[in-house]
Formats: structure tokens, C-alpha cells, sequence
């Protein structure tokens, strides 16, 4: 038991210097990739670069102890623009959505359309996301606003969501009052005494409407006219 919190120890000493530079890339535990531009690295194309690192472990011996380090092979997405990324994987397999999505789900990327974001100290931080999969037509399904979008992997353009007023309102449909849902009445008394024109299960989209991604960085805070 103490020979195993030894080896343990010593192995979060072995990598304390490859987890703790921005200059190293780990994998694991144990893996560990040089990032400078005068390390050795191979373009495999398709977006993917191989790197040449290192694979090391403390081991317990017989009366000694000993570290082992191997050299060791990873491929890593090219450090590019999301864009271009998506660019040079498309072309190498006919743009083919279904597996443009495999291959970009769990890659994480630095946000930068949303300006900088800065500790106390006056450090920038980097806002860096995990991508889960392209947009599809089941995004959001369970919503009372849906987002819309026509396909898989659809541009911004072709995706719309529901934005709520500046007033910050929600919609009938988000409280319940929408007609024919529970809580509301399926037709009702207008101020001059007559039936209101309201059928039930109509969706009303009072307090917000439907803008696309495209319109909205255009528009409001972000202006963004790339």
C-alpha cells in the first residue's frame, strides 16, 4: 500500500512540469506533446497534425525504483480557425455532414466574437467552449419555442431561435396561458363583450419572436458584419 502511494506521488511529480506549462500538451496522465513551432510534427491532412512526444511512469522495481520514458505518437486537430478546420476536413471527405460531426464533437475552441473577458489582475481569459454536435432538426424538441433548423449542420442563416423582447416578457406559451393549454381558457370575453377570435392550441408568440443566428450577431450588442 505504500509502495503504490509512493509510485503515485512521484508520478505527479514526474508530470507536474508538462501539466503545468501552456507550451506542453498532456494526454492522460502520462502522455505528454511538445506545442512550440520548432517541435517535430507531420501534416496527416484532413485537418489533423501528428506530434512526436513522450510517454513516462514511475515503476517499482526490486530494491529500486525506476522511470520509464518512451517516445510516443499523437494526431491533434491543427491549431486553425473553426472555419478553416471545418474547411480542409470537408474537402477530404466530400463534405460529408454525418461524419463532419464525429469529427468535431468534443473539440474545444477559443470564443472570440464575444470580446474579451479580463480577472482582476487585467489577464485576459480565454473563453473557450466544447462543441457538441452540428445543429439538427431535434435541437430542442422538449421547448416551448423550438430553435428551427432546415438540416443537419445547417448555417447560420438557416437556424432561427426564439428571442424574447427587451422587456424581458416571456411568451404566452412559456407561462401556460397560451390558448388551449392548462391554466387558460379555451375562448373568453373580449373588452366589448364578445367571443375572442382565439382558437385552441394556436401557438401565440406574445413578448418575442424568431430571428436567425445570422440576423442576431448583426444586430443589437455584437454587430458583427464578417
Amino acid at each position: 500500500m505504500r509502495t503504490s502511494y509512493l509510485c503515485c506521488k512521484l508520478n505527479i511529480f514526474l508530470g507536474h512540469h508538462a501539466k503545468s506549462s501552456p507550451a506542453v500538451a498532456t494526454v492522460g496522465s502520462s502522455k505528454s506533446f511538445s506545442l512550440t513551432q520548432d517541435s517535430p510534427k507531420w501534416d496527416l491532412g484532413a485537418g489533423l497534425t501528428a506530434l512526436r512526444g513522450f510517454f513516462s511512469s514511475v515503476r517499482v522495481a526490486t530494491c529500486r525504483i525506476l522511470v520509464n520514458v518512451n517516445v510516443s505518437h499523437g494526431a491533434f486537430y491543427d491549431a486553425i480557425p473553426l472555419d478553416q478546420l471545418i474547411q480542409k476536413y470537408g474537402s477530404a471527405h466530400q463534405f460529408n455532414r454525418v461524419k463532419l460531426q464525429s469529427f468535431l464533437k468534443g473539440v474545444r475552441v477559443r470564443v472570440i466574437h464575444l470580446g474579451e473577458k479580463k480577472n482582476k489582475a487585467g489577464e485576459t481569459i480565454a473563453r473557450v467552449k466544447t462543441i457538441f454536435g452540428l445543429a439538427n432538426k431535434n435541437d430542442g424538441h422538449g421547448l416551448d419555442h423550438p430553435p428551427r433548423v432546415q438540416s443537419l449542420g445547417a448555417g447560420p442563416k438557416d437556424v432561427e431561435f426564439f428571442l424574447n423582447d427587451s422587456s424581458g416578457a416571456p411568451s404566452s406559451s412559456s407561462t401556460g396561458q397560451a390558448a388551449g393549454t392548462p391554466g387558460s381558457k379555451k375562448k373568453g370575453k373580449d373588452k366589448k363583450g364578445g367571443e375572442s377570435s382565439q382558437e385552441p392550441g394556436q401557438n401565440v408568440l406574445q413578448g418575442g419572436r424568431y430571428i436567425t443566428v445570422y440576423e442576431f450577431f448583426r444586430s443589437g450588442i455584437y454587430s458583427i458584419t464578417a
